[in-house]
Formats: C-alpha cells, structure tokens, sequence
C-alpha cells in the first residue's frame, strides 16, 4: 500500500465487524509472529507458487 500497512488494514477490518472475515497475506516478507493472529493465511512470494496462492484463495471461500 503506498500510504500505509497492510496490517494496519487487517487490524481495522478486525475491529471493524469483520472479525470473521478470511485473509491472506502474500508478501516478500514474513510477517511478525504477533501479525499471523490477524490473519488466516500468510504465504511468502518467494515461497510460494501462483497455483498455491490461487487453491488457498479457492479453498478459503470455499470454506467461507
């Protein structure tokens, strides 16, 4: 995001009513350890396939 954090993001959608929605976060980076509460998934770019990326996004909505 270019005027903030994505996290940030999460924390005000979490505190927000939307305390059950899922998401993912895909980063260069991994995220600090208190962060991964936050979230459902968060995949690593060089880590990851954009064929996994895309089955963690389907089976989270399917799960939805």
């Amino acid at each position: 995001l270019p005027d903030g954090h994505g996290l940030d993001l999460v924390g005000y959608l979490r505190d927000h009513g939307h305390a059950r929605l899922p998401i993912v976060v895909f980063s260069a980076y991994e995220p600090h350890s208190e962060d991964l509460r936050l979230v459902t998934r968060s995949l690593v770019k060089s880590r990851v396939s954009p064929q996994e990326l895309v089955q963690t996004i389907r089976d989270l909505i399917r799960t939805a």
